[in-house]
């Protein structure tokens, strides 16, 4: 499904971020190859990690953020 059609998500996508925090407020961590600057500071707000990176492959990722290898590329945080 699309965000938008997804409960307690607005209109715009401003709001997005607010539903998203709170679906993900029970992980430790989120990575992501890039997010809104909003978004980054929703997930850090309930207490969630955010690693954004270049990384393309989930296993390769995780495997790294394990190992403790995983840089956050804070430049991949788009400012919407």
């Amino acid at each position: 499904r699309d965000m938008s059609e997804m409960p307690g998500c607005g209109e715009g996508h401003h709001d997005k971020p607010v539903f998203v925090a709170e679906a993900i407020k029970d992980c430790d961590v989120l990575i992501a190859g890039g997010m809104g600057a909003p978004m980054v500071e929703r997930a850090g707000a309930v207490g969630v990690e955010v690693v954004l990176t270049e990384v393309r492959s989930i296993d390769e990722a995780l495997g790294m953020y394990v190992a403790g290898t995983l840089v956050h590329e804070a430049g991949r945080a788009h400012h919407n």
